[in-house]
């Protein structure tokens, strides 16, 4: 099934002032330094709020709008105002909603959740983080070297490790509608005995790893779907992957 280019629109100008982050209804919440919060492609109205040159990122949330500041504080917007939170050692890199939480991902790779009590908690176990995913109380994280940390409110459930001596990556990874967390890693240090070189893991919160299927190439980018994931590798292919697995259909 061949691709093809869908026409696209300019719906903002270009600007390093704009932090960005998607609405439960497919639209986009923006703000931009000095402007009030803007909702974009949604009939639904923010809360009335200027943005300030520190904030750093922003998540909507049944919670209210999450605001990340350069300085590590954190607070939540609603209509009633804004509302402190917590606070970390460095900049807020990352949020993500999980509808009644979030996850927070500062610069020194430290991740947080805040519950729906709108608390911050520091999560044990967790080291130095670079990706980080969520779907509603559950956390996954990869490590620097490649470590996968899995948390559910907040606990680790699972944590699974190179094994020794070995050097892994892992580029990308999405929680699927169903809750399965769908995973890409990648051996550096050549072929390793017991799992593939390049490979996609599928994780349950509950029992750990329920699977794990070879890929020809490293993979740079994935997208969740309803029967399983589309992946795109560093050799430009597009390869759509069944629940069962198997690859089912190259679309590029």
């Amino acid at each position: 099934m061949p691709g093809r280019l869908l026409e696209s629109e300019l719906i903002l100008e270009p600007s390093t002032d704009i932090i960005w982050g998607t609405l439960p209804d497919g639209g986009l919440v923006i703000a931009k330094h000095g402007s009030k919060i803007e909702y974009l492609l949604s009939s639904a109205k923010p809360p009335s709020h200027m943005t300030p040159q520190s904030l750093s990122a922003v998540a909507v949330t049944d919670m209210g709008i999450i605001l990340g500041h350069n300085d590590g504080r954190i607070e939540v917007l609603s209509e009633s105002g804004v509302e402190f939170s917590g606070k970390t050692e460095a900049s807020i890199e990352t949020i993500l909603s999980g509808g009644k939480c979030a996850a927070i991902l500062d610069g020194d790779g430290e991740v947080r959740w805040m519950d729906e009590d709108k608390n911050v908690h520091a999560i044990e176990g967790f080291g130095e983080s670079e990706i980080v995913r969520v779907n509603s109380k559950s956390i996954a994280a990869s490590g620097v070297f490649g470590t996968l940390w899995i948390a559910n409110e907040g606990e680790i459930v699972h944590t699974s490790s190179p094994s020794e001596g070995s050097i892994e990556s892992i580029s990308c990874m999405e929680f699927r509608p169903s809750g399965i967390l769908v995973v890409s890693r990648r051996s550096l240090d050549g072929i390793d005995d017991h799992v593939p070189e390049n490979r996609v893991e599928c994780w349950n919160i509950s029992s750990g790893r329920i699977h794990c299927s070879e890929t020809d190439h490293p993979l740079s980018s994935m997208t969740p779907t309803q029967s399983g994931v589309i992946v795109g590798d560093v050799m430009g292919g597009v390869t759509q992957i069944e629940i069962s697995g198997q690859p089912s259909d190259r679309i590029q």
